[in-house]
């Protein structure tokens, strides 16, 4: 029997009575995505699950996206482990550490990418002993305490996102060209209307490198509120792991980060993601567009 409970005074849930090495029957998935429009985050504990199986049940939630590139990995699983295939840890320094250390950038996956992600599933393989946490904040209760003022500007705001911009701020010097060139910088509404529940939430980013009609001293200054603003603690849920926890997010009403933890190169971080493609954009011919409803 399937179980969902609100972690603490947060948002994000807990959902036992869940196996994900098999398929869900329709009176588990319906409840799955009940909980998932309600609390947009949802941890899945003690899910001893291999890259076909996760493949397979995130693939019940819509399309999967896949990498550009060639890896040790089947294409739908995206690896962001602070150790390397070969068990090597990833080394300060490296193009692939610091691609890596930007995820300690608040950020929702896909921004950068015209049709933006719907839904992204992280499984734990491997914890280290303390830290390495991941925070979660909900941009549908940010965006509802701003003042009806404020609001009414924002919604009326577009929005520049680029992958390079945020690896840049995180120190990346040599751009990887295979992995940037393909994605050039794309238009973003501000405020998105979640197509499955209404709701209305803050579609911001540390990809973000610039907001239309906005001097960049005005756009800088306006997003730097604005990720202030939305990651204050009482919008933000801290998800400390647990080995085999499978934690799955809604990226259209949230934000989320890593966070470093003492002994990089020495404990085993061994995180396996994979994400559920969107249906459209949010801008189309310099206008916001409706956006298509999901599986999710």
């Amino acid at each position: 029997m399937i179980s969902v409970t609100r972690l603490g005074r947060s948002f994000a849930a807990r959902v036992e009575g869940i196996d994900a090495r098999r398929t869900l029957r329709e009176d588990e998935f319906g409840a799955v995505v009940d909980a998932f429009h309600d609390h947009g985050v949802l941890i899945f504990p003690g899910q001893d699950i291999d890259d076909a199986q996760q493949i397979a049940f995130s693939s019940a939630f819509g399309t999967l996206e896949r990498n550009m590139r060639a890896t040790p990995f089947p294409p739908e699983i995206v690896d962001v482990s602070n150790f390397d295939p070969a068990g090597k840890p990833l080394l300060p320094g490296t193009p692939k550490r610091a691609f890596n250390d930007a995820n300690q950038l608040w950020h929702t996956d896909g921004s950068f990418n015209d049709t933006p992600s719907v839904a992204s599933l992280l499984s734990g393989r491997e914890i280290p002993p303390a830290g390495g946490d991941t925070e979660f904040a909900d941009m549908c209760a940010a965006y509802d305490a701003l003042p009806d003022a404020k609001k009414k500007r924002l919604e009326r705001l577009i929005a520049v996102h680029n992958l390079a911009h945020s690896r840049r701020q995180a120190g990346l010097k040599e751009i990887d060209t295979l992995l940037i060139l393909p994605r050039p910088p794309v238009r973003q509404v501000l405020v998105r209307t979640h197509p499955a529940t209404g709701r209305k939430s803050l579609f911001i980013a540390s990809h973000i490198e610039r907001i239309e009609g906005l001097s960049q001293a005005e756009s800088d200054a306006l997003v730097a509120e604005l990720m202030a603003w939305a990651t204050r603690p009482e919008f933000v849920y801290t998800h400390v792991w647990a080995p085999k926890d499978l934690v799955m997010w809604d990226n259209r009403r949230t934000m989320h980060r890593a966070t470093p933890f003492d002994g990089f190169e020495v404990h085993r971080r061994i995180m396996h993601r994979t994400t559920v493609a969107g249906l459209g954009p949010t801008v189309k011919d310099g206008r916001a567009v409706e956006e298509a409803k999901a599986v999710v």
